[in-house]
């Protein structure tokens, strides 16, 4: 079998980006985030963000497959703008603006019902987490916690965070765990495999 870089890898994966799948996602969250008064542009970015990376760590594949970019606020899809603009002019969403602490705030309110035929029951599931989980922070705290993401932390400014870096540690394991997989890998001759 061939070697794969992880660049190689990361372009396979951004290929598989479902614009039709990204429009709806951004719709629902919009949706089932109306009663979150704290929901905006920011916010929408990282649960996009969370929903597509916690999907591909879960099941190998994200749910849109957007290649998301590092800004200063946290990773945000390439395709958001475009796309929001699309959705817009079409009348399934519109963007309100509200004082939010005496900053504005750019709300993506749905206007219409999310085509969710193109999601399975499991991919619901897990964005419906994901907003459960974030709901309730501002901008700043759900920056906050996409900072500590190590693909956020490794990429540079506006360069793609590559999916696989959702599988990477964000802090070493404690020693004991450290022991255990060391003695499971003697145990099982996985070290000897990999020499």
């Amino acid at each position: 079998m061939a070697q794969v870089s992880s660049r190689d890898f990361f372009e396979l994966a951004s290929d598989q980006f479902d614009s039709s799948k990204f429009r709806e996602l951004i719709v629902y969250v919009a949706q089932e985030s109306a009663d979150d008064q704290k929901f905006g542009a920011v916010e929408l970015n990282k649960l996009l963000y969370f929903s597509d990376f916690e999907a591909y760590a879960k099941w190998g594949a994200p749910i849109t497959g957007a290649r998301y970019q590092r800004l200063r606020w946290g990773p945000a899809p390439r395709a958001l703008l475009p796309v929001r603009a699309e959705l817009v002019d079409e009348e399934a969403i519109r963007l309100d603006t509200a004082d939010y602490g005496g900053y504005p705030q750019e709300r993506v309110v749905a206007l219409r019902v999310p085509d969710l035929d193109r999601f399975s029951p499991a991919e619901l599931r897990l964005v419906d987490d994901v907003i459960e989980r974030y709901r309730g922070l501002d901008g700043t705290e759900i920056s906050n916690v996409s900072h500590e993401a190590p693909g956020w932390q490794l990429a540079r400014d506006r360069e793609d965070i590559p999916y696989f870096t959702v599988l990477i540690a964000p802090e070493q394991p404690p020693a004991d765990v450290k022991r255990e997989a060391a003695e499971l890998a003697e145990r099982h001759g996985w070290l000897a495999a990999s020499r």
